[in-house]
């Protein structure tokens, strides 16, 4: 048997249309690459982004020890300040204390001076010249013992009163060593703070770039998400495409109905007007505006005019599986729509070339025709030269 010949341009188109579901594949193993690298960029961004909060936890602890450290250096400084105050305050008690112990010694000196003085004017007179100088001699001699008593106790009191600055000055000393190491305590203590302040600081600025960087990737990983979601739904998408393709006829064999009601005028095989050349398909007589079903799911591959078939329209159905229908008035879909069986996707016309309106309808396998009584559902057939019938 010489099996129908195919037109050139139809043979491109159909290869053309093969070689589409090929880069369909190739897309949705693309998008399945595409979707795996962003998996892996997502698992490490979202381990980089424990990280930095692992990490943001630990300067968080560091950022509330150094504030309570600075705290509590703060609080010894101001203790130190008023012990330094109050230490600076006895020092100026004690200054003052030590002018007037000074002079007050200054004062005692003074006096005994003035009353050696004196004595020794008194021993420079005689015993006779002294006692003829007083009028009772008894009082000369109180006198004597009286200036000697003196004389004794204004020493008493200059010994008591060095000694009384000596202690002060000590004390003095001893308090002014105190406020110094205690201003060498708080100059290490403010020392201490601002090395703190500087650190605190160092970590709240790690911490506001931590926050950034959290924020900005917690943002990535938002979007990389959404990105993986969506594809992840074409991956899917495509999975369930190319699954619907490549079962719309496994096992359909006798299942599928038939595109448009109408007379049957010429069949798969049949002789063209008495010629060599014979059809590849059926032609279907209709009424123009008739609707026409798509006879199983697949994606549109072809849409548009094309010379010998009037305005055609290709479905690709999987697994090397087509239906062809020329003569079209209207197309209802595109290239690139997926097709549901039984989904109206055009109307009869009268493109095709033949003396009446109807639809030319093909189903080829791997670009070659093969006759469509095979897969049509043998309880909805054409006779051979009538309307549809239903056994």
């Amino acid at each position: 048997m010489t099996l129908p010949r195919i037109p050139y341009r139809l043979f491109v188109l159909l290869a053309t249309a093969c070689l589409s579901v090929s880069v369909h594949a190739n897309d949705r193993d693309a998008y399945q690459r595409q979707l795996e690298d962003n998996r892996g960029r997502l698992q490490t961004l979202d381990k980089d982004l424990k990280s930095d909060q692992r990490k943001r936890v630990r300067v968080k602890d560091e950022l509330t020890r150094h504030a309570r450290e600075i705290q509590r250096l703060n609080s010894k400084i101001n203790r130190l300040k008023r012990q330094i105050n109050t230490k600076g305050q006895d020092l100026r008690g004690l200054e003052e204390k030590l002018v007037v112990q000074r002079r007050d010694t200054h004062a005692h000196k003074s006096r005994l001076a003035s009353q050696l003085r004196s004595a020794y004017q008194m021993g420079r007179q005689t015993g006779v010249q002294l006692l003829l100088s007083q009028d009772n001699p008894s009082e000369f001699s109180r006198l004597s013992v009286y200036a000697d008593y003196y004389t004794r106790a204004q020493q008493r009191d200059i010994h008591a009163s060095m000694r009384s600055i000596q202690r002060l000055a000590e004390t003095h000393l001893r308090v002014a060593k105190i406020r110094k190491s205690l201003r060498a305590t708080q100059t290490k203590l403010s020392q201490s703070r601002h090395r703190r302040q500087s650190e605190h600081k160092t970590h709240a600025r790690t911490l506001a770039n931590l926050d950034s960087g959290i924020a900005t990737k917690s943002r990535k990983v938002t979007d990389l998400k959404t990105h993986i979601g969506r594809l992840q739904a074409l991956v899917e998408e495509l999975e369930q495409k190319a699954s619907r393709r490549n079962l719309a006829f496994n096992g359909q064999a006798g299942q599928l109905p038939w595109p448009v009601q109408g007379t049957l005028t010429a069949s798969f095989g049949q002789s063209k007007s008495g010629g060599k050349l014979k059809w590849n398909g059926v032609y279907i007589s209709a009424p123009q505006g008739q609707e026409i079903q798509a006879v199983a799911d697949g994606e549109v591959v072809y849409a548009d005019w094309l010379n010998g078939f009037g305005m055609l329209l290709i479905i690709n159905h999987g697994n090397g599986f087509m239906s062809l229908y020329g003569g079209n008035r209207d197309l209802f879909t595109d290239i690139g729509d997926t097709i549901d069986k039984g989904q109206i996707v055009a109307t009869v016309g009268d493109t095709f070339g033949h003396k009446n309106s109807g639809l030319y309808f093909e189903i080829r396998e791997n670009a070659v025709p093969v006759d469509p009584g095979q897969w049509i559902n043998p309880q909805m057939q054409f006779a051979k030269t009538g309307n549809l019938e239903t056994r």
